[in-house]
Parts: structure tokens; C-alpha cells; sequence
């Protein structure tokens, strides 16, 4: 449903931006879509090489078009909604800082415990 949508946005906007924005959300939405009909055959037996080969590119592609986005509605709003966007986007940059230091203990965690 979000491919069909931002497909139909990205060529039904007369808004140049909104199209590419909706491009940009449509090819992203594509690649998570591909693995589910199509995999490469790999010595693993399954489609995991795939899935992780078009999603690393899907999350590239939808992290731009979604700081693209928050940029629009940012000079789009005004007031109340402004700051409300802007302190749901600095917790979710906040939360997503956790992930550095913990994967670096996991990682860490792993190798020293497999060494031993």
C-alpha cells in the first residue's frame, strides 16, 4: 500500500519536489518489496543474502527521502506543530544514538568471549 501510494503521488503531483520526494519513498518501498518474489540462489539455500542486499540500499534510500520530508514539514508548519515535529525528530535522533555504543559492547562482548 505505501509503493502504491507514493507511486501514484510521484506521478499525479504537479509539485516537482513532492514527485521526487514520492519517487524516492516509491523505489525505497520497491526494494523492500523485490526479495519477496525474486532471490539470488547462494550456497545458504534461502533469500537472506538478497533481503540484505536490497534492504541495506531501501534503508539508504528512505532515510533520505524521509530527512527530505521532515524538511518540508518543517517549513511547512508553523507554531505548535513545528515544535511538536521537531521534539518527536530529536527523540527519535536521541533513541537511535543508543545503537552505536551497544552494538560496539555486543560486538566487543562476542569476539572476546569466542577468543577465549
Amino acid at each position: 500500500l505505501p509503493l502504491i501510494v507514493a507511486a501514484w503521488i510521484a506521478l499525479r503531483s504537479p509539485d516537482a519536489g513532492k514527485r521526487i520526494l514520492a519517487a524516492l519513498f516509491a523505489i525505497g518501498f520497491g526494494l523492500t518489496l523485490v526479495p519477496e518474489f525474486v532471490y539470488i540462489q547462494d550456497p545458504f539455500a534461502d533469500r537472506m543474502n538478497t533481503v540484505f542486499k536490497l534492504y541495506f540500499q531501501a534503508w539508504l534510500v528512505l532515510s533520505v527521502a524521509s530527512a527530505a520530508a521532515i524538511v518540508g514539514l518543517l517549513a511547512r508548519a508553523n507554531g505548535r506543530l513545528r515544535s511538536t515535529i521537531a521534539i518527536v525528530g530529536t527523540i527519535g535522533i536521541v533513541a537511535s544514538l543508543t545503537y552505536t555504543p551497544l552494538s560496539a559492547t555486543d560486538w566487543t562482548w562476542r569476539c572476546s568471549a569466542g577468543s577465549g
